[in-house]
């Protein structure tokens, strides 16, 4: 295995750019592009919010993106697909729509991630179920349209 995917040196994991450009094209607004100089955590959200937060960060952005949700902003989080943590319960209980990713994508052209990812709409705030469905890789890129390489 790589010692850079699991290393400090790989926080920042630059969105695969078939997802990237869907959303970009879509007019989402990226909070914390890759190796950005700006901090996404202290600015305001546009409306519509694609976020692929470096992953030493991952607990504050989800906190940040509650706190934006909130304020009836639309928040898409691209993380890894990490069950298990505190950060994930609080998505789950307050309600998001999960798509896992059957597959492992492709970040930094450094080959597969080691690790399973999702993408997470946050949809309410704690009075509405989440939900949960599986996708494979190749669909994600389908449902994305053109937008391939």
């Amino acid at each position: 295995m790589n010692k850079v995917l699991f290393s400090k040196e790989s926080d920042n994991w630059k969105t695969p750019p078939e997802i990237y450009n869907y959303y970009m094209k879509n007019e989402f607004f990226d909070p914390c592009p890759y190796m950005s100089e700006f901090d996404g955590l202290n600015i305001e959200w546009k409306d519509k919010n694609f976020v692929n937060p470096p992953y030493s960060k991952i607990k504050e952005f989800v906190d940040k993106s509650i706190k934006e949700n909130e304020r009836a902003k639309d928040v898409l989080l691209l993380i890894p697909a990490r069950t298990d943590t505190k950060y994930f319960k609080k998505l789950i209980d307050y309600g998001c729509y999960i798509m896992f990713i059957t597959g492992r994508l492709k970040f930094n052209d450094k080959g597969s991630a080691p690790f399973p990812s999702c993408m997470i709409r946050l949809i309410g705030g704690g009075e509405i179920n989440s939900e949960c469905v599986w996708i494979t890789r190749e669909e994600l890129y389908e449902n994305l349209g053109d937008d391939k390489e």
